[in-house]
Order: structure tokens, then C-alpha cells, then sequence
């Protein structure tokens, strides 16, 4: 990866972030000592690595991924605007129990090293 001047940059990978569609084959790929689908004791390099995989069902397309470094090596933040708050109250007529959650986030990304991917297909 590069900086703004073009310039290499160093970063860890830490974080592999995967649609559901993929649970599969990184499972296969991070959690096997072997190289899959092999029939040779080739040793599978990624697992020293020892990334994390984060599984988010709202990417734009089913077999997009994406790498993203240690946190001291991105600038991806989440922002909790309002705190969570919950709020229940009886429903008369069926004897059921309502609840409400409320809360507000933003989320933004002021630079984009760190973060590396594919949108899929």
C-alpha cells in the first residue's frame, strides 16, 4: 500500500472482513494447517497470520472482501452520536410486553489507508 505522496507504506493485516456467502471457504482457507484441496502436505502460510474474520451481511456484493490493518494503522471510526436507550411498556388489549431501542451511530473513514479490497463481481 501507498501513502498520498506514493510513497510504500508498512502495514499488519489484522481484520479480513467477508459477506456470509464466504463463511465457508475462509473457514477452509484461515482454520486448516494444510493448503485446501490438496492431496501434498503443503502448509497453508496464512494461518501464522492469524487474522480475524469479520462477517457483515450489508456488503454491496456476495463475494466481496476486504483486509483492513491494526488499528494503529487505519483511521476507521464509529461514533456512538446517542447512547442506547430501551424503553418498555404494556400493550393493553394483548398482554404482551413492547420494547424500543433507540440510538444513533456515524460511521466515516477521513483516509483510506489501512482498509484494502474487492467490491466482488
Amino acid at each position: 500500500m501507498i501513502d498520498n505522496m506514493g510513497f510504500p507504506i508498512r502495514l499488519r493485516w489484522v481484520n479480513l472482513i467477508t459477506p456470509p456467502e464466504l463463511r465457508f471457504l475462509v473457514r477452509e482457507i484461515l482454520g486448516s494447517s494444510g493448503k485446501p484441496y490438496t492431496a501434498d502436505n503443503t502448509i497453508n502460510s496464512l494461518l501464522p497470520e492469524d487474522y480475524k474474520n469479520i462477517e457483515v451481511p450489508w456488503l454491496n456484493s456476495p463475494s466481496a472482501w476486504y483486509l483492513v490493518a491494526d488499528k494503529a494503522d487505519h483511521a476507521l471510526e464509529v461514533i456512538n452520536r446517542e447512547k442506547p436507550t430501551t424503553d418498555f411498556d404494556d400493550d393493553f388489549d394483548t398482554d404482551a410486553i413492547k420494547q424500543k431501542t433507540r440510538m444513533r451511530v456515524a460511521a466515516w473513514c477521513p483516509r483510506w489507508q489501512g482498509v484494502w479490497g474487492t467490491q466482488g463481481p
